[in-house]
């Protein structure tokens, strides 16, 4: 197996890869792992290499949502990203530094994951938190893929 040559080609495995877990859900197989390690290798790889400087990453975060993106809800931190690309940025670095706690129904079952960011240099206090559905997660997840244009 050789490594893809492109983001495109990796975003398309990473989707593939997610949408086969999804379909193949049986005991033992757990769909919102599978997720998470998606959004992993899509938002943490290919980052350097992504231009952020144009539309849609300085989409305020209104119009963002107003064009399909799915609402991440405050998580009563101070700092609130106030473009897509700020979003994106802070979600991007809670998921790379295991900053996530999943939120569950009370019966085993995750219903969505709490992300959050903390200040720089001691990375003590928190910056910023927010909150998304399994549903919002997946959402975001597609939207993104989009954006890279995979």
């Amino acid at each position: 197996m050789t490594m893809p040559a492109s983001l495109k080609d990796v975003m398309e495995r990473t989707m593939t890869n997610l949408r086969y877990v999804q379909s193949h859900q049986a005991e033992g197989i757990f769909e919102v792992t599978q997720l998470v390690n998606s959004c992993l290798c899509a938002l943490i790889q290919p980052w350097d290499g992504l231009d952020k400087g144009t539309s849609p990453w300085n989409l305020s975060i209104a119009k963002a949502e107003a064009n399909g993106w799915p609402q991440v809800t405050h998580g009563g931190s101070n700092h609130q990203p106030n473009t897509l690309g700020d979003l994106i940025q802070e979600m991007r670095n809670a998921l790379s530094h295991g900053q996530i706690q999943y939120l569950d129904t009370g019966t085993g079952d995750i219903m969505g994951l709490r992300l959050w960011t903390n200040h720089a240099p001691k990375y003590v206090a928190q910056k910023w938190c927010g909150e998304l559905t399994v549903e919002g997660l997946k959402d975001f997840l597609q939207m993104f893929v989009r954006l890279t244009g995979a």
